[in-house]
């Protein structure tokens, strides 16, 4: 997939400012944020995947990139 949704953009943007060791913790962050938010809604998670595996390789990116 590779929409570029607004959810995704907004958590590519979460994680793409600091270190790549910051970034990734911001990663795990927002996924821990989102899951918490879904609060078991089986919509909400599945939304939840699929900003994930939306564009894999622009949060990769984004984790990645330094300062």
């Amino acid at each position: 997939m590779r929409s570029n949704s607004k959810p995704h953009e907004d958590l590519v943007h979460e994680i793409s400012h600091g270190s790549t060791d910051e970034n990734f913790a911001s990663l795990i962050a927002g996924i821990a944020d989102r899951i918490e938010g879904a609060r078991l809604n089986p919509v909400k998670i599945s939304d939840l995947v699929s900003i994930l595996r939306e564009d894999t390789t622009k949060l990769y990116k984004a984790v990645m990139r330094k300062g």
